[in-house]
């Protein structure tokens, strides 16, 4: 049967039956056409049928495995009503990029990063294969002088740079003279050469590692780096951020480990004013405040953080209210003070630091001060007992800055709660030091005749309950690795100018933003 006589036959046949049921007439058509050996649509295409009658995900995932055949016209032959080419189309399914949330923990003497990939999972990054030691990349860099280049990796003859982060804000450890010898005329500090390139390392490590994990290199990448809070406060504004963009665009450089010290600094100018979106800078207190802020279990009330680093102690004051029904947090105080683990550990043992280091980190960890009598008439203190003392005094300050700021919480606290809990974080979170500092502290908060209502200062151990991280170590770097940030009035941007109030530490009541 022709073409054309079937047409026509289906025409007279349409209209003959029009007196049948629409299932009457669909029958009779099929029958027609297969008579004819003509294939219908739904014979060449039986899953479009199946389609139909299937839910829309069920669709979808037909149309993604099932190769589907189809009538097209080839550009290069005539076209005519009578003449097409039958082609098997693929229809690709659609790629889409993975983004990569990346937590980069920028230690003073170690580096932890923890990253949360869309459609993969959670996982911190191993440094090394087969290591005790392999999530935690040491804050060391080595330098050549021969080449005038830095490098990870230690060889012979290499100088080792220890604290650079730490440098940034402070340069009193940094060693360095061969790097200053070797370049005399470089505009940028050692330390934001060394952060930076060291940066560009670790972002280059682990888009590595986070690639190869999830086997494929089609990934958007977001860094949220920590810092102390000296990177939001006026000296150091911003020193952080410049170090991380600077990192970020050196590692774009295909040949970036090959550039000697004053090509860097060279790059740092060129790039002054580098940005890009993907790059953030979040206060490690914060980070830290948001672990048991999130916790279900945490009750309101007043909280303290104490976050022990190789350089630097920061502790902040913190109260959690309910508010018409939503949780509410607040920051009360908030002080930095140069007395981390490294800090301590050279000041106090200079000579047998460089022999014996893992000694030295022993009796650090074990030891119990106790202040004597001090001041007018009393025999000097100690470098162990002074350091002590400052510690408990910049401590203090923190938590008399919530009590002076609202008495009628603290009083609240002292009545239902009887005591403040705090959560230590950091490499040093258990050095005994700071907790022994602490806990002879406790006398000299309470008691009226101190005029405080402050209750006695209990330490809450930090449990990990995050089965993703190898160790407490990995809460900041974890909870860095998030796309957004709950709000924590005043944490701690809008920190500008001192305090007069509290000497010295800054709190959000200062600038009339707390009701006081």
């Amino acid at each position: 049967m022709k073409l054309f006589d079937l047409i026509k036959n289906l025409f007279l046949s349409s209209n003959e039956k029009t007196h049948e049921s629409p299932q009457v007439q669909e029958k009779y058509r099929r029958e027609t056409i297969k008579s004819s050996g003509v294939k219908t649509v739904a014979e060449e295409r039986p899953f479009d049928v199946l389609e139909k009658r299937e839910p829309p995900k069920v669709q979808e995932r037909y149309k993604s495995e099932i190769i589907r055949p189809s009538k097209v016209i080839d550009s290069t032959t005539k076209k005519t009503r009578h003449h097409a080419e039958r082609k098997n189309i693929v229809f690709p399914q659609k790629s889409k990029s993975k983004r990569a949330i990346v937590g980069i923990d920028f230690g003073t003497s170690f580096t932890k990063v923890f990253c949360s990939v869309s459609d993969y999972g959670k996982f911190a990054i191993q440094f090394e294969t087969n290591n005790p030691e392999r999530y935690y990349l040491p804050s060391v860099l080595f330098y050549s002088a021969q080449n005038n280049t830095l490098s990870l990796k230690n060889d012979e003859n290499l100088q080792k740079i220890e604290y650079f982060k730490y440098g940034l804000i402070n340069n009193d450890f940094l060693a360095a003279s061969k790097i200053c010898e070797k370049n005399p005329k470089i505009k940028n500090s050692i330390s934001l050469i060394c952060s930076a390139f060291y940066l560009a390392k670790v972002i280059k490590l682990v888009k590595d590692s986070i690639c190869r994990e999830c086997k494929t290199d089609d990934i958007k990448f977001f860094f949220n780096m920590g810092c102390p809070i000296d990177n939001f406060c006026d000296g150091h504004k911003g020193i952080y951020d410049r170090a991380l963009n600077i990192g970020f665009a050196l590692s774009q450089q295909s040949d970036f480990e090959l550039l000697s010290v004053d090509a860097i600094d060279g790059f740092i100018d060129d790039n002054e004013n580098f940005s890009d979106s993907s790059l953030d800078t979040i206060p490690e207190l914060y980070a830290e405040a948001l672990w048991f802020i999130e916790k279900h279990s945490t009750d309101d009330g007043i909280y303290t953080i104490l976050d022990v680093g190789g350089g630097t102690v920061d502790c902040a004051t913190i109260a959690i209210k309910q508010e018409n029904g939503e949780k509410k947090t607040r920051i009360y105080s908030q002080t930095v003070m140069p007395l981390g683990v490294e800090v301590l550990l050279r000041d106090f043992y200079p000579m047998e630091y460089r022999r014996n280091r893992l000694e030295c980190v022993d009796k650090l960890k074990k030891m119990d001060v106790k202040l004597p009598k001090y001041g007018s008439g009393f025999p000097p203190l100690t470098k162990i007992e002074q350091k002590s003392l400052d510690f408990r005094s910049g401590f203090v300050r923190g938590i008399t800055a919530a009590d002076n700021t609202d008495k009628k919480l603290m009083a609240e606290q002292r009545k239902n709660r009887g005591k403040i809990m705090y959560y230590a974080f950091g490499g040093g979170a258990d050095f005994n030091f700071y907790h022994s500092t602490i806990e002879h502290a406790n006398k000299d908060l309470q008691g009226p005749t101190q005029g405080t209502n402050i209750p006695p200062l209990h330490r809450e151990h930090v449990e990990n309950n995050i089965k993703e991280i190898p160790s407490n170590r990995f809460i900041i770097a974890e909870r860095l690795a998030h796309p957004y940030f709950s709000e924590i009035d005043g944490f701690p941007w809008d920190f500008s100018n001192n305090n007069p109030n509290t000497d010295g530490s800054f709190d959000f009541a200062s600038y009339g933003l707390l009701d006081t």
